[in-house]
């Protein structure tokens, strides 16, 4: 079964001061972290959902080989660029995960793990650390129109309430998959970067 990420580097950022994507965590964007983690992972490959910072995260995508489509309307929300993201899909993809670019704290072993679960359980995968319930979740291409079918900056998890019977929560031991950049607050310092990198 083939599994492709979709990258969601389209927001504002406006909570960690704008343009977060493109700010350093020791020494590299922070979204070449999350496209790294894709690239480096079993995916079979990926596509960026671009935005606000469209020749950055282009620029970015070429490097890497990774495709790329832009939101003009990302200011509209999440579920925007998701909806575009799921519509440019390769016709071969059995399910895709949904990456967001500002959290590039995941391992790569994780979205491997995610990916193994969801060929035994292949519906819709979400990881929980601590009770707490992360990114990327893993969909069927079965629920492809339901995404379409979103509204707002809800993203997923409209589809994930109405279709909570196809959902298998997988346990995993990897704190970046509910941490993103936002909650970087001064008090971490550098030595809180560290512990992810």
């Amino acid at each position: 079964m083939n599994v492709f990420g979709i990258i969601l580097a389209a927001g504002e950022g406006k909570r960690a001061g704008g343009n977060k994507l493109s700010k350093c965590i020791k020494g590299k964007p922070m979204l070449q972290w999350v496209v790294e983690k894709a690239v480096h992972s079993n995916l079979q490959g990926s596509i960026m959902v671009t935005g606000k910072q469209k020749e950055f995260g282009e620029r970015l995508a070429a490097l890497y080989g990774i495709d790329t489509v832009h939101n003009p309307e990302y200011t509209s929300g999440m579920s925007s660029s998701l909806i575009k993201g799921v519509q440019h899909l390769p016709a071969n993809a059995d399910g895709f995960a949904i990456i967001l670019g500002d959290m590039p704290f995941i391992k790569v072993e994780t979205i491997n793990m995610l990916i193994e679960e969801f060929l035994k359980w292949p519906r819709i995968i979400v990881p929980v650390f601590r009770k707490r319930r992360g990114h990327p979740p893993v969909f069927s291409m079965e629920y492809k129109n339901a995404i379409i079918s979103i509204k707002g900056d809800m993203g997923a998890r409209e589809v994930l309430k109405k279709h909570c019977t196809a959902v298998k929560f997988v346990d995993v031991e990897d704190r970046g998959v509910v941490q993103d950049i936002d909650y970087l607050t001064p008090k971490m310092g550098r030595k809180g970067l560290d512990e992810y990198f």
